[in-house]
């Protein structure tokens, strides 16, 4: 079928509302029409990673439109999130961890389907998409029945599409990966969308010290709104000092989000002893980081990468929807909506952190 994508024609430039054609579905996949999508770093991050032209966008949120032979959790007029990949055989699919699928980088950030084949067509030639198998910044999109997420309710479409990676990665790295305790103490260094869900993770989960750390003071204010207990801005202050200054044994957690190797470094400096730390981005993704090993183990901390929260996105996603109906996670606070055709104004406006989370309306 022909439909409408974004389309990155060179790494550095901009994209481009264009025609295109959709494979058909083979039996496990499903055309969802999409109402909205969700703007990640990972969406301007990764655009060196697949060779032009490509489509990206994961954070898909539609109505299915036709189903293969094979679906039999989903049907035409049903609502649903899309969610990441994964392959549904392998050992971790098969052990219920789904989120560190053997194959999760060949299909997520492989560009086509796990045999090659594409998906998205521009002029009879195959584009460079199947981006978390949805490539969303997309009228429609093809994609696995593995990814979807059932919605019930009347929750926004705009709401339901922040949540399907920062939002969960910031609030399952609290709740599944470090499982954070009563009475603990974290830091978390960057205040964007998966900073500020890891916050409002924590109040929930009732960690007695919840420290943010930012350089800009709107982002930090909101943190203090959505449980933050001290804030603190890095531009201001020598982190590792007031830290140590209010936090004298260390502290319990620490979750790096910044993409800063000082916020790396940092976060090993101000750790307890036995304490864990995790993080969700690379100081520079794709290239090597140097820092001591030493300070890690003498304090036999643990280091943690993470991967999409450790969250099934089925069952994990209508926690957060739940809590968030109870008002105990206002993550819509996080959003700014755009219309679908302002897209490269919303990637940035999230370059420069005027926005923390930008969601477009198709």
């Amino acid at each position: 079928m022909k439909t409408t994508a974004a389309i990155l024609h060179d790494p550095h430039g901009e994209l481009f509302l264009e025609s295109v054609t959709l494979d058909n579905p083979r039996d496990d996949e499903v055309i969802v029409k999409i109402e909205a999508c969700g703007i990640c770093q990972l969406d301007i991050e990764a655009r060196k990673m697949l060779p032009t032209p490509s489509v990206f966008g994961h954070e898909g949120v539609g109505v299915v439109l036709e189903v293969g032979s094979a679906v039999r959790g989903f049907h035409p007029g049903q609502r649903v999130i899309v969610s990441y990949a994964w392959c549904g055989t392998c050992p971790k699919c098969e052990q219920h961890q789904a989120y560190i699928c053997d194959k999760s980088w060949e299909i997520n950030f492989g560009g086509s389907r796990l045999d090659g084949s594409a998906t998205l067509f521009q002029d009879d030639k195959p584009l460079s998409a199947s981006f978390f198998q949805q490539s969303s910044f997309a009228r429609h999109i093809l994609t696995t029945e593995r990814n979807l997420v059932t919605v019930t309710g009347d929750t926004p479409t705009e709401y339901l599409a922040a949540l399907p990676c920062g939002v969960m990665t910031g609030a399952g790295i609290v709740i599944n990966t470090l499982d954070v305790q009563p009475s603990k103490s974290l830091v978390i260094f960057g205040a964007g969308t998966v900073g500020l869900s890891a916050v409002m993770a924590a109040r929930i989960v009732g960690a007695k010290s919840i420290v943010a750390v930012d350089v800009v003071e709107s982002r930090l204010a909101l943190a203090r709104e959505l449980g933050a207990t001290h804030c603190f801005n890095a531009q201001e202050v020598n982190i590792k000092e007031v830290l140590e200054s209010h936090f004298p044994s260390g502290l319990s957690y620490a979750i790096e989000t910044s993409a800063k190797a000082q916020s790396f470094t940092a976060a090993i400096d101000c750790i307890e002893t036995g304490g864990k730390i995790a993080i969700s981005s690379l100081p520079h993704p794709m290239e090597e980081f140097s820092f001591k090993p030493f300070n890690l183990y003498e304090k036999a901390a643990s280091l943690h990468a993470i991967s999409m929260g450790s969250a099934i996105a089925a069952e994990f996603i209508p926690q957060l929807l739940k809590w968030q109906r109870e008002g105990n996670f206002p993550f819509e606070k996080l959003i700014t909506c755009y219309d679908f055709q302002d897209i490269n104004r919303a990637c940035a406006d999230m370059r420069s952190g005027k926005t923390i989370k930008a969601v477009l309306k198709m």
